[in-house]
């Protein structure tokens, strides 16, 4: 496999999620495979984004006590959409310097639909934060997940190489 995909795990936290700089302990001499990558880098994300949100969103009790189990079914929804995506990564990354015509229109094809799961989850969970958070709460949430997936996307954007004609 092509050694820039190797590099992943150390881009994404180099990068840190919302300014926390996290450098992951890896050996040169025994590099992590992808799997290892993103499942360090999954567990790195869960944790920083409930913290960064925790940082960032002042909850009362009441709020809190309402909030924090629908974000983590929000995160668990989120976390099937990803394993899809993980999925078609893993399968780009084994064929990318060999990429047909069909392969491309697949990926393109996944790669849409899983944003449109993306897209459909935060309105699925915008309305349901609105039952429990105050509109301007509701609204801050989403931002500051938006500028999370913004922080992963850019890492994912250096790292994967483009598609050869």
């Amino acid at each position: 496999m092509n050694r820039r995909w190797f590099g992943f795990v150390q881009l994404a936290a180099a990068l840190g999620v919302a300014g926390i700089c996290i450098a992951p302990a890896v050996s040169y001499a025994e590099e992590p495979t992808l799997d290892q990558q993103m499942v360090m880098i999954r567990s790195l994300t869960e944790t920083e984004r409930q913290a960064t949100i925790a940082a960032n969103v002042v909850l009362t009790e009441p709020e809190a006590a309402k909030f924090w189990p629908l974000y983590r079914d929000y995160r668990n929804e989120v976390a099937k959409v990803n394993d899809k995506l993980i999925a078609l990564i893993k399968d780009y990354a084994a064929n990318f310097e060999a990429v047909t015509d069909a392969k491309a229109k697949s990926y393109v094809k996944d790669y849409l639909d899983t944003q449109k799961q993306r897209i459909a989850l935060k309105s699925k969970y915008a309305s349901k934060y609105d039952k429990v958070l105050p509109p301007v709460k509701t609204a801050r949430v989403l931002q500051i997940e938006s500028k999370l997936d913004a922080i992963i996307d850019v890492a994912l954007a250096q790292t994967i190489p483009l598609v050869q004609p």
